[in-house]
């Protein structure tokens, strides 16, 4: 008796709250995409591009800055540095100015792979948004398919009930026998537990959708149908994946780039103004400035930048093995599941056709109930019947909607 309270109570709290809110597919998507720390810190790598143009920028101005030095070096009659090496001390305040020269190459390459930089930023966003999309919209589907399996059960506890009071009934006439009708009091029981577990795991699914979302709440709604349709996929060379190949390989060529530009000459100009003395009381007196250029050309360095092009190349070789992998790959996965789906359409007609039957007897069993003319035994294999079929064409219906979510999601798979 305690479990029947429960179980009513449960759905009058549930089906009371339900009216108020319904929450789609949808809201679930889109909170999950607003929570997602991923996606913000793509943002953020973009809006960290913009700063890395700046600091290039600034890096092209002449530079600022100001040195001071005091050098003493003591001595004595046998003891301290040469004085022609020290010149007695050294004593300096000057500010300098300097600025690179031949710059324009590197300058351009390395906005270039700054360019590349938020393009992958970008395009990783795109792969996780539709990651976290195919992630969402399964678990809304598992959770949705545990609704209606919790519906159906508690229709088949009502079925039962109302079954129960003819069997009580006709068991008290003596048309029955009074261990048949505790059989079925038995697996009327049976599916009162099936009801509890039924909303356990509703409840564990919603609390696992909110989860995935970031989404704080215990709160028990209904989820409306999916609506899940199977949508054209993109054009390969137009997917997410299939893009993060080709900017990968740009970013290699921009990386030899510029190793390369890092073996050409380089020149700059230096300037200096201030007071650079070897004597404190003659300070004053030596007020000047100096200005001059910085030359430098790399000749040799065992061959460094040969290597440092052949590992990039080789790992380009690696990139492109997974970009075929992945042609291959994606042809014969969308192919696979769009047979997949074809024949769950397929299974699903025969099903529906056995349900059909099934409840036909169901409806005659119950006349043959009112005139003792079918044993219970019976009439209770036939309900298992009827609820397994049931539970099969669920089981049926959320593989197909899962397999359309795999296949509407496929061009964000790598190496699934």
């Amino acid at each position: 008796m305690h479990k029947k309270i429960t179980a009513y109570l449960f759905f009058l709290f549930f089906f009371l709250n339900a009216i108020a809110q319904q929450r789609s597919l949808d809201y679930f998507i889109n909170q999950g995409l607003s929570n997602s720390p991923l996606l913000k810190d793509y943002q953020n790598q973009i809006k960290s591009g913009v700063v890395d143009s700046l600091m290039i920028k600034a890096g092209n101005k002449p530079k600022v800055e100001t040195t001071g030095q005091i050098i003493v070096p003591p001595y004595g009659k046998n003891y301290g540095y040469d004085e022609s090496i020290t010149n007695g001390g050294t004593y300096s305040a000057l500010v300098g100015i300097s600025q690179n020269l031949l710059m324009k190459r590197n300058n351009t390459n390395a906005y270039e792979n700054i360019n590349l930089q938020n393009k992958s930023a970008l395009n990783n966003s795109k792969i996780t948004e539709q990651q976290l999309k195919k992630l969402i919209s399964s678990q809304y589907l598992a959770a949705y398919t545990n609704y209606n399996e919790l519906l159906f059960a508690k229709q088949v506890l009502d079925l039962l009930k109302e079954e129960e009071q003819l069997l009580k009934q006709l068991t008290e006439k003596g048309v029955y026998k009074q261990t048949d009708y505790l059989s079925f009091l038995i697996e009327e029981q049976s599916q009162e537990g099936e009801v509890t577990q039924q909303q356990i795991d509703y409840r564990q699914s919603l609390y696992d959708l909110n989860y995935t979302c970031g989404i704080s709440d215990t709160t028990l709604f209904v989820l409306p149908d999916p609506q899940i349709i199977q949508t054209k996929n993109l054009a390969l060379e137009n997917s997410p994946v299939f893009q993060k190949f080709k900017i990968d390989s740009l970013l290699n060529i921009n990386q030899q780039k510029a190793i390369s530009l890092n073996y050409r000459p380089s020149l700059g100009w230096f300037a200096d103004m201030g007071v650079n003395s070897i004597s404190p009381s003659n300070v004053y007196k030596n007020f000047g400035f100096s200005i001059g250029l910085n030359f430098k050309m790399p000749i040799y360095d065992g061959k460094q930048k040969d290597m440092q092009i052949r590992k990039l190349k080789i790992s380009d070789d690696s990139r492109k093995n997974y970009e075929d992998f992945y042609k291959k790959q994606y042809l014969q996965k969308v192919q696979q599941l769009d047979q997949k789906i074809a024949s769950y359409d397929i299974l699903a007609v025969q099903i529906n056709k056995q349900l059909c039957s099934i409840e036909s007897l169901i409806k005659m069993n119950k006349l043959q109930l009112n005139t003792g003319e079918l044993s219970i035994t019976d009439h209770v294999l036939t309900i298992k019947n009827y609820i397994e079929t049931k539970h099969q064409l669920n089981v049926l219906q959320f593989e197909k909607m899962q397999t359309i979510i795999e296949v509407n999601y496929t061009d964000t798979q790598i190496g699934n």
